[in-house]
């Protein structure tokens, strides 16, 4: 496993040298993807791991950030729908950041899977899923919310 820069964050953890897993605020994990990374089962179990370990204190919000062309394995893909079918109490909303347009087929992977389990919003930069997640404080969208549908 790697090393997390030191000073950035007061806990992180790394996962098969190139995911992060980062508390940025008591109520806020973060999940950083490489780029050209392809995930598979068995990454997604150890950030599941990871993350049942930071869930203990009540539920969370993530931030997740995926690098140029990340790619989930089918097999990746169907750990995380089940994991996040388990830990629906325990995030109350994800904004997932995607870096480029060229990645539309994994946005509509989470939109397919994930948002049945909690509030999902993706964008195009951290800052505003920041904003974006900061105001989010229930586990299911209002029935006007379109920023589910949009990539901002």
């Amino acid at each position: 496993m790697g090393e997390c820069p030191a000073g950035l964050f007061k806990h992180c953890n790394m996962i098969s040298d190139n995911i992060r897993i980062e508390r940025i605020q008591k109520d806020k994990l973060m999940i950083t993807y490489p780029d050209l990374a392809e995930i598979g089962y068995h990454e997604v179990n150890a950030i599941s791991d990871k993350l049942e370990d930071n869930m203990k204190g009540g539920p969370l919000k993530l931030l997740s950030v995926l690098g140029n062309q990340t790619e989930f394995t089918i097999e990746g893909k169907m750990k995380l729908y089940l994991d996040n079918r388990k830990r629906k109490r325990s995030i109350l909303a994800e904004a997932i950041v995607i870096p480029n347009n060229s990645q539309v087929l994994m946005e509509k992977f989470y939109r397919a899977l994930i948002r049945e389990h909690f509030v999902v919003c993706f964008f195009k930069n951290v800052e505003t899923a920041m904003t974006w997640l900061n105001d989010q404080n229930s586990r299911r969208p209002k029935k006007n919310n379109n920023a589910k549908n949009k990539l901002l």
